[in-house]
């Protein structure tokens, strides 16, 4: 299923937020790895202090256990006690939370840091009371090796602390260049993906409501011909499509209006120069007639030449009549089309209709509509007319129909020379002819009949030779 503009518009601009958010998200998640890292290097270095506290607190301790000895008496007792529960607040703290592969360190540090105190409290204290210096200097030699324990331990944390440090630190860095580059390549992705963005809702949209609007600036400025023609199956592309259809049919407008303001000022001269014309020619004919009866026989044949002349002329009023009128006073009643033509047919064989002999060729079903069955027969007259003279006397015309989506259609064909490429665009001009004897007033009335219900006549020529003309009207008729 394809996206409409609007759809394609929401979706684009999402790509852009999401591709932002993913960025962000990226970039935190980089971040909180960053400070997660700062927080080891801090944890890091705080045990490294805490083993360097726990290595001063015992060597305090030892030296204030080695200055009683040397003293003799009890003067540095307090601070050597002083000194062990500082020892043994520093170990207990960093036994509670101390990494768990220094704890194995750490109860050796323990059990070396009692055996000291015990020593001290126990054998060597007593021992300098009693004056027992023997005993004082063996004790005192454990004592030292209980420190010796200890602070080799505490080196050894000291070291692997140092070395987490570094790690932590090396770790850290890592993190912050990974974090920052990939923040800055989220964000160019993001960046591109939102230009891409714009080119396409200018691709997408700009461009073409351009087009809409220089078209309708165009049509503005009266050039009905123009055409936006999108072509894409969006909002925009129907609007181009209606846009198109408005311009097609105001420029049909126009040209109808067009052509109605000729027939309406050729129908005000008609209608002032036909009545005028119509009495002397009734005259001419009547006296023509009289004097043909008593004539010889070249001056007969001369009064009826005189005669169809004048009947001729009568014709051309009788149609420019018909243009002035054209109109005014239109029935509409149902009718069917289908019969009517049958009927015009059927007077044309029977000498009711003069013209060519060509062969007609009925094939007409019924088609009912409104309108008005007078000016109608006139149209199906003009067009069976011509096309006869179209096929010859060894011709054939074929008349066919159809009614369909409200509409109803006769179709008069001809197996003439066709029309002439020169002449299909001013078929439906008054007074233009290419017939030697015609006036050019059939085709333009019958047009303006078919425009009073509401319908056209379309011409065109058939692929095998000869000419098509299609009579469209409502079925419905004019209201």
């Amino acid at each position: 299923m394809k996206l409409g503009v609007s759809g394609r518009i929401i979706s684009a601009f999402a790509a852009v937020i999401v591709a932002f958010a993913a960025a962000i998200a990226l970039s935190a998640g980089a971040q909180a790895g960053v400070l997660s890292a700062l927080d080891q290097v801090q944890r890091d270095e705080e045990w490294a202090r805490t083993w360097l506290r726990l290595a001063s607190a015992v060597r305090e301790q030892y030296i204030h256990q080695a200055h009683t000895i040397v003293r003799g008496d009890r003067t540095h007792l307090e601070h050597y006690f002083l000194a062990s529960d500082a020892a043994r607040a520093e170990l207990s703290k960093a036994r509670a939370s101390a990494p768990l592969e220094d704890l194995p360190h750490l109860e050796r540090i323990f059990e070396a840091a009692v055996q000291l105190d015990l020593v001290f409290r126990h054998q060597i204290v007593p021992g300098i009371e009693a004056q027992d210096w023997a005993k004082v200097r063996a004790e005192h030699e454990r004592a030292e090796a209980a420190v010796e324990e200890i602070v080799s331990r505490v080196s050894l944390l000291e070291a692997a602390s140092t070395d987490r440090v570094e790690r932590a630190r090396a770790a850290a860095a890592a993190k912050v260049r990974f974090a920052r580059g990939l923040t800055l390549g989220l964000f160019a992705v993001a960046v591109g993906l939102a230009a891409l963005v714009g080119a396409f809702v200018v691709r997408s949209v700009v461009r073409p409501l351009r087009r809409l609007g220089e078209g309708a600036r165009r049509v503005g400025e009266g050039d009905l011909t123009t055409r936006i023609g999108l072509g894409t199956k969006d909002e925009l592309g129907e609007l181009s499509a209606r846009f198109d259809e408005m311009a097609a049919r105001l420029k049909e407008d126009r040209e109808r209006l067009l052509a109605a303001e000729k027939l309406a000022s050729l129908g005000r001269l008609a209608a002032g120069v036909a009545h005028e014309l119509n009495n002397p020619l009734t005259v001419v004919l009547g006296y023509a007639r009289l004097l043909q009866k008593s004539a010889p026989a070249q001056l007969a044949r001369d009064l009826r030449v005189i005669g169809e002349e004048v009947t001729r002329c009568q014709q051309i009023v009788s149609e420019l009549l018909s243009l002035a009128r054209e109109g005014q006073h239109q029935r509409c009643e149902p009718i069917d089309l289908g019969s009517l033509a049958g009927e015009v047919v059927r007077r044309q064989e029977s000498g009711a209709l003069e013209g060519a002999a060509a062969r007609v060729e009925v094939a007409l079903p019924a088609l009912p509509m409104r309108g008005d069955p007078d000016r109608l027969t006139q149209v199906v007259a003009n067009l069976l007319r011509n096309a006869q003279q179209a096929a010859g006397e060894k011709g054939h015309v074929r008349l066919s129909g159809r009614a369909a989506h409200g509409s109803v259609e006769l179709c008069v064909e001809d197996d003439g020379p066709g029309l002439p490429p020169e002449a299909r665009s001013r078929l439906f001009e008054p007074f233009f002819t290419t017939k030697p004897q015609g006036v050019g007033l059939g085709l333009a009335v019958s047009l303006a009949i078919a425009q009073g219900h509401l319908g056209t006549i379309e011409a065109d020529n058939l692929p095998q030779g000869g000419a098509r003309f299609i009579l469209r009207l409502p079925a419905g008729g004019p209201r």
